[in-house]
């Protein structure tokens, strides 16, 4: 990741809708007591963990908090996010969800040992990118039209691979 104004700006925001979010725990007395964990329900050094860690300094450099950004991939998100949704309600534990780990995850898994609605809120949204549709420069492919109107010529001859 890149750091330039923007990101520092995103970052400078993200940390006060966090601290925002931890109000009330703070005016409960002495907040934190212990170090704030931020969960990211993917393996480091991609772009959410990026994120989490960018959040996690801008929090320590605004409030001198101490953060800890730990990584728990596995099952979709589900186990950041478990581990999220039981932990006690006292602000200092946090989750770096996509939208696919709290929207989709309810419809692609049976048994959830969390309720997204119930056990989870959001807090601030961090980020939001684009998804870019692309094909090899010499496909014969050059737009979404030309893609659909071959799938839809001979089904189940076109592939495509994602990143999730």
């Amino acid at each position: 990741m890149t750091l330039n104004r923007r990101t520092l700006a995103i970052g400078g925001l993200l940390a006060l809708a966090a601290a925002t979010a931890i109000g009330p725990a703070h005016a409960q007395g002495n907040y934190p007591q212990r170090p704030i964990k931020i969960l990211v329900p993917f393996p480091a050094g991609g772009g959410t963990d990026s994120l989490a860690r960018l959040v996690g300094t801008k929090l320590t450099d605004a409030y001198g908090w101490t953060i800890v950004v730990e990584n728990k991939p596995g099952s979709g998100g589900n186990l950041a996010l478990d581990q999220t949704a039981k932990a006690p309600a006292d602000g200092l534990t946090l989750v770096m969800a996509q939208t696919d780990n709290v929207v989709l995850n309810p419809l692609l898994y049976s048994k959830l040992t969390y309720n997204p609605d119930k056990d989870l809120r959001p807090v601030a949204l961090v980020a939001a990118g684009a998804a870019v549709l692309v094909v090899n420069a010499d496909s014969p492919y050059k737009t979404l039209d030309d893609i659909i109107q071959a799938a839809k010529k001979d089904p189940g001859r076109l592939s495509f691979g994602g990143c999730g």
